[in-house]
């Protein structure tokens, strides 16, 4: 006896149907947005984001127990001004130039507390060093050009012809920590002392 499928060669078998896709696989299958190939803009120096910072009050250091060195004369004390690349010194009291403005070599400077605006400057001395301007109008450290008073920094800085090489946070009586700088420099400050010139000065006592 035939079977069934044999009597009836020419119906097609009924393939099975291939399962639909659901509607989040559709979803799926819908062009990406092409993603955007901008990147964010590069973040600036350091000295550049510090700058662009309030200024934000700063404890003040007040002098390491030690004897005060003498007192400087009006005309010993200098304020640091700066335009463009060159630097100048000028008289603290009356804002008027010297004789011969450009620094150059060694010198002590310090920000007084009341005074955090300004940076002053007094000649410093190195033994046996090769003489240079304003030797004569040198004074004996940091505590000569503030007169003792309780100061936001304090260190040394060395100039050639004008053009800042360095600075750092060397002051044996004051003793700042380096990361001090941060909240005790004003906007206006940094521009003066920017941070791409600081050299960090370790104190003896940490």
């Amino acid at each position: 006896m035939k079977t069934l499928s044999a009597l009836l060669p020419c119906v097609k078998r009924r393939q099975p149907e291939a399962p639909q896709p659901e509607r989040h696989q559709l979803a799926d299958r819908r062009p990406q947005a092409k993603r955007s190939q901008t990147t964010a803009p590069r973040d600036g120096s350091l000295s550049d984001v510090l700058a662009k910072q309030p200024d934000k009050p700063a404890r003040p250091f007040t002098i390491i127990p030690k004897p005060l060195q003498k007192p400087a004369a009006a005309n010993q004390i200098f304020a640091l001004q700066k335009s463009g690349m060159d630097y100048r010194l000028v008289e603290s009291e009356n804002g008027k130039p010297l004789d011969n403005p450009e620094p150059h070599g060694d010198y002590v400077f310090a920000i007084k507390a009341s005074d955090p605006k300004t940076v002053l400057v007094g000649k410093h001395v190195l033994p046996g060093a090769t003489p240079q301007p304003h030797d004569n109008l040198a004074v004996e450290g940091h505590s000569s050009i503030t007169h003792g008073e309780n100061a936001l920094y304090a260190g040394t800085a060395w100039f050639n012809k004008g053009i800042l090489k360095s600075w750092s946070n060397d002051s044996g009586h004051y003793r700042p920590n380096a990361h001090a700088r941060h909240s005790a420099l004003t906007s206006d400050n940094r521009q003066l002392l920017p941070e791409s010139k600081f050299i960090r000065h370790k104190h003896q006592d940490g």
